[in-house]
């Protein structure tokens, strides 16, 4: 991680960066600033730690999919002259296992992963959110 400057902010409620949907406002927990050293790119990924057990419908819940699909889509509407990429993730404090508990359709962590769910029980969380956001040059910049 030595080519990256990288900061990890608390957004505050209701004061922070907040986002207006439909829905209603949402003021994602923390913002991770990501800059190359020796490029011009910068990363800006909105982060919120939250049980998903109550949920219901996790895979469809509008909050999840503002944070793995719409959130790129608003942000470029506002900002459309930045060169950033922009992501936001969900950190599980729900065990993956508990989650899938009584549940008709089983739904593997990878299904959860493509909607940028990583659960905090996973050793490996932080490397994987990295490795999603870093490399994930398929997208375009806005």
């Amino acid at each position: 991680m030595d080519e990256y400057h990288i900061v990890l902010l608390r957004n505050e409620a209701r004061e922070g960066v907040g986002f207006m949907l439909d829905w209603g406002e949402f003021y994602p927990d923390f913002i991770l600033w990501i800059r190359e050293k020796r490029g011009n790119r910068i990363y800006i990924v909105f982060i919120e730690p939250k049980g998903l057990k109550m949920l219901g419908d996790v895979l469809n819940n509008e909050k999840i999919n503002f944070l793995s699909n719409g959130l790129r889509e608003t942000f470029k509407k506002q900002y459309e002259n930045w060169q950033i990429e922009v992501k936001g993730f969900i950190l599980s404090t729900t065990p993956y296992e508990e989650l899938q508990r009584g549940q008709a359709s089983i739904k593997s962590k990878e299904e959860y992963e493509e909607k940028n769910i990583l659960f905090l029980e996973d050793r490996d969380w932080a490397k994987r959110l990295f490795e999603r956001v870093l490399h994930a040059s398929k997208e375009v910049a806005l």
